[in-house]
């Protein structure tokens, strides 16, 4: 993270910079963020030891399950296969209209592998979502997919069931 800020840091101050045109700024963003990419990663694309994160308290086999059967149809549409999806929340996210203050609906977030018709495996995060009538919250719906480099974005594909790793490099 520390990386990361450093960069942004960096790069904020040579926008600001008089000297340093559009071009030459955009050139130096894309060296940087492949760098960055390479370190979150692992270095030179090494991703023998990328794992899929810990579960948070609200993930359930029933959670996993929903997200699962959303995940898969969306995996089958963009041709891949989908392998496996954890929910990292450890509540739920509340929405509210900014006017009123009302709650309109409630989130978790989570991340899932799909394994890409080149046999590679990749990481994704998404977020679950139920509206709230003012009674009932709705069933939930997959309501956001990307790439998030925290958690990769590739995973060697016999790793998506093993167990996360710790910061020293060790099982959990």
């Amino acid at each position: 993270m520390k990386t990361l800020k450093f960069t942004l840091l960096a790069l904020a101050g040579l926008c600001l910079s008089p000297q340093f045109g559009h071009a030459q700024f955009m050139k130096k963003l894309k060296e940087e963020a492949k760098q960055l990419k390479k370190d979150i990663v692992g270095g030179d694309n090494d991703i023998s030891d990328v794992r899929m994160p810990a579960a948070g308290e609200l993930h359930t086999d029933e959670w996993e399950a929903e997200a699962g059967k959303q995940i898969t149809a969306l995996c089958k549409r963009d041709g891949t296969t989908f392998k496996r999806a954890i929910i990292l929340s450890d509540e739920w996210a509340s929405h509210r209209n900014r006017n009123t203050g009302l709650l309109t609906g409630r989130s978790i977030m989570g991340v899932f592998a799909d394994q890409k018709s080149s046999g590679k495996c990749m990481i994704h995060t998404f977020t679950l979502y139920e509206s709230f009538d003012g009674a009932d919250f709705s069933k939930a719906r997959l309501d956001a997919v990307s790439q998030d480099l925290r958690y990769g974005p590739y995973i060697e594909c016999e790793n998506i069931f093993e167990p996360p790793l710790e910061e020293g490099g060790g099982e959990k």
